[in-house]
C-alpha cells in the first residue's frame, strides 16, 4: 500500500494498547490494516493487502468486500439526487457514501470470520481512506467478554452515538488513526503521527459518551464535572 505501512500499523497497535490498557487491560486490543486496491479485479492476487502479512486472516478472506458493498447499494434502491453549487461537492458526497458502504461490508465480513472461527472478539473499522491506489481500512478488535461487561446505553449505537465507554474510546481511537493515516506518507513529518496523550483520548471518549446521553443540555457538562473532580 505504502512504504511505511508496517511502521504505522505497529504505531497504531502501541497506541491502542496505551489507551485500552489504561481503561481495562482485559480488553486486549489488536490492530491490523486492510487495503483494497481501487483499480484491480477481485481475482487479482494483489487486489487485497493485509498488514501484518502474518495475520490469521488472509487477503482471500476479504476479496469480496467491494462486491458486498455494491450489493448494499443495489438493495438500498435509487437515492435522491442532491444538487450543489459546486459539482465537486456532489462527487465528494458520492465518494463518501461508497466509503461508508465499504466500511459496512468490511465490518460484516470480519464479523462472519470471527463467528465462523469462534473468536471472542468485537471488531471495529475506520472509514476507508484513499492512499496510493488503495482504500485503506484500519481495524481494531477487542476481547468480547470485558467489552460487553460495560454498561450499554439503550438505543442503536452509530459512529457518532457510542453505546458504552469502551465504544466511545474506540471511536476516539479510530478518529485519531484516520487523521494519522492522512499524514502517514509525508516525508517532512518529523513528529509521531499518533502522539495524542492516552488520558486525553479517554477524556474525549467520556465527552462523546456524555453528549450521547444528553446532546443538547450536556454541552460543557463533562468539562465542568472534570474540573470539579480535579
Amino acid at each position: 500500500m505504502w512504504e511505511h505501512q508496517s511502521l504505522f500499523r505497529v504505531s497504531a497497535q502501541l497506541f491502542a494498547e496505551g489507551i485500552f490498557n489504561l481503561l481495562d487491560r482485559n480488553l486486549r486490543p489488536e490492530v491490523f490494516l486492510l487495503g483494497l486496491a481501487s483499480g484491480r479485479e477481485e481475482n487479482d492476487p494483489h487486489s487485497v493487502v493485509v498488514e501484518p502479512p502474518t495475520l490469521r486472516y488472509s487477503p482471500a478472506d476479504f476479496a469480496g468486500i467491494k462486491t458486498l458493498a455494491a450489493t448494499f447499494e443495489a438493495d438500498a434502491g435509487p437515492r435522491d439526487s442532491v444538487y450543489h453549487l459546486h459539482p465537486q461537492d456532489h462527487d465528494r458526497m458520492e465518494k463518501q457514501h461508497w466509503y461508508e458502504l465499504v466500511c459496512r461490508a468490511t465490518e460484516q465480513t470480519i464479523e462472519e470470520l470471527v463467528e465462523s472461527r469462534q473468536e471472542a472478539r468485537r471488531s471495529f473499522c475506520s472509514t476507508p481512506l484513499s492512499l496510493n491506489g488503495y482504500l485503506v481500512v484500519l481495524v481494531v478488535q477487542l476481547a468480547a467478554a470485558p467489552y460487553d461487561a460495560y454498561y450499554t446505553l439503550p438505543g442503536k449505537a452509530t459512529a457518532t452515538r457510542p453505546a458504552s465507554l469502551p465504544h466511545a474510546a474506540v471511536l476516539e481511537f479510530l478518529h485519531e488513526c484516520t487523521r494519522a493515516l492522512r499524514e502517514a506518507d509525508t516525508a517532512d513529518n518529523e513528529q509521531p503521527v499518533l502522539d495524542r496523550d492516552y488520558n486525553e483520548v479517554l477524556r474525549g471518549a467520556g465527552r462523546r459518551l456524555m453528549l450521547r446521553i444528553s446532546p443538547g443540555s450536556a454541552h460543557g457538562l463533562y468539562d465542568a464535572c472534570l474540573g470539579i473532580a480535579a
